[in-house]
């Protein structure tokens, strides 16, 4: 431990302490106050380079320290000023005594300190791991940037990272919403085939959505359009390239990740293009910065994962965020692509 280590225990002229983590977050006070642990150590026991070292834990008991901290050992630094090693600390480290029940709640608390720090979560940040997908990482991190600017959740923000000590990754927020989102996409184009006057509509989706394309077309009213086909965004895009577009309805449903930059073209070629896209955020987004369906959906992403955060609460774990992914309300917004007039950067690669 480095010289900037302050650990208060109880002096005649202060208050009796009760708790580790009190000793920790303000010190002691009255006639001789003493400066807290996170005044140099930071709330959250990760140090300041150059300045303090780490000492949740997990830092004061690894390998960095030969041998590393125990009860035993954590007592002596702070009574005599002597670390593991038996080298002496620095006098600018004051000496303390500290009672059994406050020295064991003060490991507890940095205890508490790790565990926070290895699943990404910290008093003033949440870590999260990009997914390496540089288009979707573009519009997560524009998300992120937004939500933070806003000034996060809980006295939080999100940092976007390449550590592996993160609560979670965006790939894995990806997965998790993926089905709930497409069936958000899904229910908004069904409703969009409700209300349209078009004799025959083309309801956008992969190969292997059959059954579930047909479930939902079974509820809709007599008063739909006459002629709704499943047509497979595969299919499309090989007709599109092709130049044979001869078989495809002339009104297109669907969400936007089934055409993503073929929606354009296909406008652009006489189609009336209705698409569902995931968070109308994420839309504003992409028209203003020119970017293209992938990062719109990790701009999606992040919106949805900053709900998340304020859904799960103060006391935050990994468990609370993922039950708040669950739980958090999905719906999709519809725009729709006029025949031959389209802004192609919406829906286009940039």
């Amino acid at each position: 431990m480095a010289s900037c280590i302050v650990l208060s225990a109880r002096a005649a002229d202060s208050p009796p302490l009760t708790s580790g983590q009190t000793l920790y977050q303000q010190g002691t006070h009255g006639e001789s106050p003493h400066t807290s642990c996170a005044s140099c150590h930071g709330v959250d026991g990760l140090g300041i380079d150059g300045t303090a070292p780490a000492v949740h834990w997990t830092a004061l008991t690894s390998e960095d320290h030969q041998p590393g901290y125990d009860r035993t050992s954590l007592l002596k630094a702070l009574s005599q000023g002597i670390a593991p090693d038996q080298r002496r600390l620095s006098a600018q480290m004051p000496r303390y005594a500290l009672d059994d029940d406050v020295l064991d709640s003060l490991i507890d608390h940095l205890q508490q300190l790790s565990a926070a720090t290895d699943t990404g979560i910290e008093p003033t940040r949440v870590l999260v791991g990009i997914s390496g997908n540089s288009d979707l990482d573009i519009g997560f991190s524009a998300a992120i940037a937004a939500f933070n600017s806003q000034g996060g959740a809980f006295g939080r923000r999100i940092e976007v990272t390449t550590r592996p000590d993160v609560l979670t990754t965006l790939t894995e927020i990806d997965d998790r919403l993926e089905e709930r989102l497409q069936t958000a996409c899904l229910v908004a184009a069904v409703r969009e085939v409700r209300n349209t006057s078009a004799q025959r509509v083309g309801l956008l989706g992969r190969h292997g959505d059959e059954f579930r394309f047909r479930l939902m077309t079974m509820s809709l009213p007599l008063s739909a359009a006459a002629d709704v086909t499943l047509v497979a965004s595969d299919n499309i895009v090989d007709e599109l390239e092709n130049g044979e577009l001869l078989d495809t309805p002339r009104t297109l449903v669907g969400c936007l990740d089934h055409l993503g930059e073929h929606a354009a073209a296909l406008a652009e070629a006489g189609h009336e293009v209705i698409l569902a896209i995931p968070h109308q955020d994420a839309l504003s987004w992409a028209a203003l910065h020119d970017q293209g369906p992938e990062a719109l959906r990790g701009y999606a992403l992040g919106a949805l994962l900053g709900e998340a955060l304020a859904a799960a609460g103060a006391d935050l774990t990994p468990e609370r965020l993922n039950k708040a992914l669950e739980s958090i309300a999905l719906t999709a917004q519809t725009v729709y692509l006029e025949p031959r007039f389209t802004p192609r950067y919406l829906l286009s690669p940039p």
